[in-house]
């Protein structure tokens, strides 16, 4: 019967400390065991947060344009919203340096409120830019003009189609 008492006795002691060891540093950090909330973020998959056209990954850009995907499909998974500078664009990519240009398209109010720090689903085409472009979709220098300019061509897809999927 001793032996019983002590097999169940040590059976709850690894059991208390067996549930204690998921816990994470944040409950060190005066929480009194509350889990913050988790990120909006989802869960990491293949291919988030990259771009492709015509199956390959959009960056680096090749000699700094998208000319070579002009007519392509492109699409992406949890892109990020990089700035929104102009009515109807935004930078979308993993930093300034490796983003494009996505405008939506018809002008007008778009049914999603696209902000920076936003992840999104998109599925659009790759179109070359005209001339003046960046002056057209009211981008100045501080927002990236020179680099819409460089990249000679950006992204249009219907102002109803990126679906916002998170944020960071």
């Amino acid at each position: 019967m001793a032996l019983l008492a002590l097999v169940i006795v040590a059976a709850l002691i690894l059991g208390l400390t067996q549930c204690g060891s998921n816990q994470t540093a944040s409950n060190d950090q005066n929480t009194n065991g509350v889990m913050p909330p988790a990120k909006s973020t989802p869960a990491a998959s293949e291919g988030a947060g990259r771009l492709t056209a015509d199956g390959r990954d959009v960056f680096p850009l090749l000699q700094g344009d998208l000319t070579s995907f002009v007519g392509k499909p492109i699409s992406g998974n949890a892109v990020p919203v990089q700035s929104v500078p102009g009515p109807e664009g935004f930078w979308a990519g993993e930093n300034t340096t490796d983003r494009v240009w996505v405008k939506l398209l018809p002008s007008g109010d778009s049914p999603v409120d696209v902000k920076p720090g936003q992840l999104l689903d998109l599925a659009g085409t790759v179109v070359a830019n005209g001339d003046d472009f960046a002056a057209k979709e009211r981008v100045d220098a501080a927002n990236g003009a020179e680099q819409l300019d460089q990249q000679k061509a950006h992204v249009e897809l219907p102002h109803d189609q990126p679906r916002v999927v998170g944020t960071r």
